[in-house]
């Protein structure tokens, strides 16, 4: 009997984890004594040595962890690079009521008039709908607007079902009429300013949204309000240069036929010069003319707008009396070019300084003026402004290096989690498989050594686990940064006593050499993470027998640490790579000890906070020295 039990709980456990919930309320509803009464037992269940919750909890834990993980870098590759906001919200809507198992989802993005529904996807229904625009305040009936708009006062996330606490909304009119088993509204934010939520709701299960999964849903929530912002700064973009190359087609066209005529009819063209100005003043482009020499014969108003000169400050002087000399100098070669082979100069991108020191970009045509005669006795400049399309360029040139950037980090953050993570817990599950299938066979010798693996297995997993976490909390500015004045002995001495041990299984010598009562202005949590973390390197890679040294020094404002071993030390390119996230790289300590270099990462992040420097210096076999500053007293 015991037995047939064992395989009904093992057959509901993986249907769940494979998402088959259809199968799992089958199953509760056929064998609803057996899982009452499992559920009010509270010792174990004789099955293989395991308890059927346990199997649960590590099944689901396992299977919701690679579930989530992977649609989360499935949703960052898909979205990012597109820039049309209609694709961008259906992809993104898409994934996230697919991986996250919600029924319902809504992206809420706020503008100049309030707050507005962008996106919502169906489960099971394969039209989602985007750029609805549906003002909040007329979906009442969809979506609890007293969280939302917590969300948007507070940025902080909101998970209501399962262990999370209801009562703080339990007045929420939604809340108390629909009553939904598992509800998720997650701030959509980029550098601090908030864009809008995400809303989910599950009301199949009351813990839809696990906290794992929310952790990962705030970092996709970020990318995606860097896409979004992206996707609609590219499609103004795209919009402004669009309207302004129709203005520029136009009016190019619009100038050379006015040149064109003014070639042929010069003489009743000067002989009207109060028409003449007319024309010549309402063209939008900057118009000059200059003769051979570089002297300014003639300019439209719009030239004078542009450099915030009058025309009696112009007409009559030379380029060099106008513009910075390298800006003159260029456009006098020009002209001379223009003089000596009879040849328009087309489509020049060129820039010049106004009198208040404002760049500014042009499109400039430079062409040939003829006298009735045919001998070229002047030049016509034509030049578009077009600033705003060049400031518009390199803005989205910036974006886009960052948003390379973050996915580079990105990506090798994921790729820790992937690799780094699961290779212990492979060791963890292969020797415990081991006890627990074959214990009987092991001396107590071959016993102790298992579990001594097991042990510095689990350490090690600890320890990189932290660093991800404190590393991911300072990426996300969930890490507070406090500095003040204190005695730095009094802060990293227990810090060295604590590590003591560490240096003595290995027989190595660990001292301080901080005079007491040396103050230091820092965060007293990061000083110490820093700290622990560089000496902990230095065990690692200090051979037995070997010395680690710890020392602060005055240097003018500055404090100098310095954490020097007699180690195994390092080549150039590898002290090359240490800080950088994106580059791969492992490396063993002297006993095999295993690390992701995420802790070095973690100390430069740290010491950058305090606007300090860190560096390295070391030789192969000769030892490394890490030598870090923080600040002194407050300036």
């Amino acid at each position: 009997m015991q037995f047939a039990r064992y395989h009904i709980l093992e057959a509901k456990n993986n249907y769940q984890a494979w998402g088959g919930l259809a199968k799992v309320q089958d199953l509760e509803n056929r064998y609803t004594d057996l899982f009452n009464s499992l559920q009010n037992t509270t010792g174990n269940i004789p099955a293989y040595g395991e308890s059927f919750q346990s199997l649960k909890d590590r099944t689901l834990q396992i299977t919701n962890s690679f579930i989530d993980l992977s649609s989360l870098i499935k949703a960052s590759h898909s979205i990012t690079g597109e820039f049309d906001i209609s694709n961008l919200l259906r992809k993104l809507m898409d994934i996230l009521v697919e991986s996250t198992g919600a029924q319902r989802g809504f992206l809420i993005l706020e503008n100049e008039n309030g707050l507005f529904i962008e996106a919502e996807a169906e489960s099971g229904n394969k039209t989602i709908n985007v750029l609805k625009s549906l003002a909040l305040e007329q979906a009442s009936g969809e979506v609890s607007i007293v969280i939302v708009n917590y969300v948007m006062r507070t940025k902080e996330t909101v998970v209501l079902g399962g262990t999370f606490d209801t009562r703080a909304f339990s007045h929420d009119p939604y809340i108390r009429k629909n009553l939904p088993k598992s509800l998720l509204c997650v701030p959509v934010l980029m550098q601090g300013r908030i864009f809008g939520v995400l809303y989910l709701e599950n009301n199949l299960v009351p813990d839809g949204f696990p906290e794992e999964r929310v952790e990962l849903l705030k970092i996709l929530a970020t990318q995606a309000a860097m896409v979004i912002e992206n996707a609609r700064l590219y499609a103004d973009l795209e919009e402004r240069v669009r309207t302004r190359t129709e203005e520029l087609a136009i009016t190019n066209s619009q100038l050379r036929g006015e040149i064109e005529e003014h070639k042929r009819t010069q003489e009743a063209l000067f002989g009207k010069e109060k028409d003449y100005r007319i024309i010549f003043n309402s063209v939008p482009a900057m118009i000059w003319y200059v003769d051979c020499d570089g002297k300014i014969l003639r300019g439209n108003q719009s030239a004078y707008d542009s450099l915030h000169m009058s025309e009696n400050e112009i007409i009559g002087k030379n380029l060099h009396d106008v513009f910075r000399r390298p800006e003159a100098e260029k456009f006098s070669a020009d002209i001379q070019e223009v003089f000596k082979t009879g040849q328009s100069k087309l489509g020049i991108i060129e820039t010049f300084t106004t009198p208040d020191g404002n760049k500014k970009w042009s499109k400039t045509e430079k062409v040939p003026y003829y006298n009735e005669k045919n001998v070229i006795i002047g030049v016509i400049v034509i030049s578009n402004d077009i600033t705003a399309e060049k400031n518009a360029d390199e803005a989205l040139r910036l974006k886009n290096i960052e948003l390379k950037e973050i996915n580079a980090t990105k990506d090798k953050f994921f790729s820790i989690i992937a690799h780094d993570m699961k290779t212990p817990f492979q060791g963890l599950i292969g020797f415990s498989q081991l006890l627990k299938t074959q214990f009987e066979f092991f001396t107590g010798e071959e016993r102790n050594a298992i579990i001594d693996s097991l042990h510095e297995l689990s350490l090690n997993s600890l320890k990189l686990v932290e660093n991800l976490l404190e590393w991911a909390r300072l990426q996300t500015g969930k890490i507070a940064y406090n500095p003040e004045s204190f005695v730095i002995y009094d802060v990293l001495h227990p810090t060295i006593e604590m590590l003591q041990q560490s240096a003595k299984n290995k027989s190595i010598q660990l001292s301080s050499s901080i005079a007491n009562g040396l103050l230091v202005y820092a965060d007293k949590n990061m000083l110490e993470t820093v700290v622990r973390n560089l000496i902990s390197n230095a065990i690692k890679f200090t051979n037995s027998g070997g010395t680690i040294t710890l020392s602060a020094k005055p240097r003018g404002s500055e404090i100098v640490f310095t954490v020097e071993d007699s180690g195994v030390g390092m080549e150039p390119h590898v002290m090359a790579r240490l800080f950088s996230l994106t580059e791969g790289f492992h490396t063993k300590g002297t006993n095999n000890e295993i690390g992701t270099g995420l802790g070095l990462l973690l100390c430069k992040e740290m010491i950058d906070k305090h606007s300090g420097t860190l560096h390295v210096e070391s030789e192969k076999g000769k030892g490394s020295r890490f030598i870090f500053t923080m600040k002194q007293f407050n300036l």
